[in-house]
């Protein structure tokens, strides 16, 4: 029986602790929340920050480990590629390739290296004035090794970027943030596979977003397949191999985002890991490629081959909606009954009635999610509507609670 090690235990890596399980594994997670959802379903959980490359890596050879897991979130990806170099675990990304993948510095230059299209940036440090500012406003202010759009902030000049910078500096351990251009644009995401240095897409969605005051791109849903995916699968494609080159990408997941707007494609950010939009539970159902099985598989006993269909996979089969759920703050007083509603056939909340919300500030604070699906796009936007009516009118938020 294998003994392994999962980064993160909540509610985006619950399938993945689930999974292995079902295979026989022995599952240690770290966390550094004591009642994570994830560590009631493990044999053994340590509280121990996934960011903490030292921590996790006293717990895996402690543990005895034969490998480790994430699922969803970017930052574990450094500490895996830290801890399975200094253990001798396989692992898709060495510990240097890995930070290529999660510093958001490295990452730029590396766009900039290679001439991958990007928005225009710069680094500054906490205290700066307003000539050291060679961009123009509206900016985005970023932590280079955060996620979940925490520390993202829109700032629309000096004083808003001041304001800004203490609390974008919240959610770093460097000693810079990233400053870029704001690119009014929509978003995409493209998910797929590496296997020998070949790529496989398997799903390209639209990633629909909204701000909350100054906190921007906290994704609501994804949209199968994306509006964009017809007349631009060519040009996505392309930019998808030639990141893959030039970053050097040798095998595992990928999860990249792109910007659309009037300047044509920009690349946000990319990702080597499955998207935390639970993509591991619809792109088996869009595509039929079970992507969580595929993670398990080629981390414990890959194969020396994998064969994709890659134009069979750009067949869409099916059209879908995945809701990421919010709620205004204050007191849940009622939650909505998802089960039932026409087109919804996964869907989990994460609350329940009596918990007090907190701000929406970032992606963290969903309360849950439903995926929807249909024939084509417009019962697919038909039933959306529907869905967002119901959910609406049954949610019930105390706002002084």
């Amino acid at each position: 029986m294998d003994k392994v090690l999962v980064l993160g235990a909540g509610h985006c890596q619950v399938n993945l602790i689930k999974a292995l399980k079902q295979r026989g594994c022995t599952v240690v997670v770290a966390d550094y929340y004591e009642n994570s959802p994830g560590k009631a379903l493990a044999d053994k959980g340590h509280l121990v920050s996934t960011f903490d490359e030292e921590g996790v890596l006293k717990v895996a050879r402690e543990e005895g480990v034969k490998a480790l897991f994430t699922l969803g979130t970017d930052q574990p990806v450094r500490t895996m590629g830290y801890v399975g170099e200094k253990l001798g675990l396989r692992n898709f990304l060495t510990y240097d390739k890995a930070l290529d993948l999660t510093d958001k510095k490295r990452m730029k230059l590396t766009f900039t290296r290679h001439q991958i299209p990007t928005a225009a940036y710069q680094f500054i440090g906490r205290q700066i004035r307003p000539e050291e500012i060679h961009l123009k406003y509206p900016l985005v202010i970023k932590p280079l090794d955060s996620q979940g759009q925490r520390g993202v902030f829109l700032v629309r000049d000096f004083q808003e970027l001041q304001a800004a910078i203490p609390v974008s500096f919240n959610f770093t351990r460097q000693e810079e943030v990233l400053l870029e251009d704001f690119y009014p644009s929509d978003e995409i995401t493209v998910s797929g596979w590496v296997k020998d240095g070949k790529t496989t897409i398997f799903t390209v969605v639209d990633r629909e977003t909204f701000n909350e005051g100054n906190h921007i791109g906290i994704c609501r849903g994804h949209r199968y397949p994306s509006r964009f995916f017809d007349a631009m699968k060519d040009e996505i494609t392309a930019l998808t191999h030639k990141i893959v080159r030039d970053f050097e990408i040798p095998e595992g997941p990928i999860y990249f985002q792109f910007l659309i707007g009037a300047e044509g494609v920009k690349v946000n950010e990319i990702a080597a890991r499955i998207g935390g939009a639970y993509e591991d539970e619809y792109i088996p159902l869009v595509t039929g490629v079970d992507m969580l099985k595929l993670l398990i598989e080629e981390t414990l006993e890959p194969g020396e081959s994998l064969e994709f269909d890659q134009a069979s996979l750009f067949k869409v089969r099916t059209h879908a909606y995945i809701h990421l759920l919010f709620a205004p703050q204050g007191k849940i007083m009622a939650l909505p009954r998802l089960e039932g509603i026409q087109g919804v056939r996964r869907s989990r909340f994460f609350v329940r009635t009596g918990m007090v919300l907190p701000p929406i500030e970032n992606a963290t604070q969903r309360i849950g999610y439903a995926m929807v699906f249909a024939a084509d796009s417009r019962e697919l936007e038909q039933r959306n509507r529907h869905f967002m009516s119901v959910y609406q009118e049954q949610l019930e938020v105390d706002s002084e609670g």
